[in-house]
């Protein structure tokens, strides 16, 4: 694995890490604004990566050019590399996080909750990436 991906995976850990400092476990956790802010900003951030490792990977092993973030992950689908449903929950998570970027102020409460729900894609996700890119 190169240092560009051992990277991207070192700081999705440490966001992760992030997460779990807030103590989140249901949706009324975020009810306070520390950590609804909080946790948009680090749920975004490792979003970002996600995505960041999802690129690498498509360049390292010249898939072409996507034409959007979600592009990616289709892209690692065609491949072999991640599964449908693993690409169905990568793509919500892609979503989320453009809605994160762009449309902040329409976000809720419970939209961050499912997000964080989510995640165990994420871990599925690093451990396809592990075994790909030995």
């Amino acid at each position: 694995m190169n240092d560009r991906i051992v990277t991207i995976m070192m700081d999705i850990d440490r966001y992760f890490r992030d997460l779990e400092s807030f103590g989140i476990k249901t949706k009324k956790d975020l009810g306070t604004p520390p950590n609804y802010y909080g946790v948009s900003m680090v749920l975004f951030s490792l979003l970002n990566r996600v995505i960041d490792l999802a690129q690498e990977i498509v360049i390292q092993k010249k898939m072409g050019m996507p034409a959007g973030y979600k592009d990616n992950f289709r892209m690692l689908n065609k491949e072999g590399i991640i599964g449908e449903e693993l690409l169905k929950d990568l793509e919500k998570l892609t979503g989320l996080r453009n809605r994160l970027s762009h449309e902040y102020h329409r976000i809720e409460q419970e939209d961050i909750f499912d997000g964080i729900k989510r995640l165990d894609a994420v871990h599925t996700f690093i451990e396809k990436v592990k075994k790909v890119m030995r």
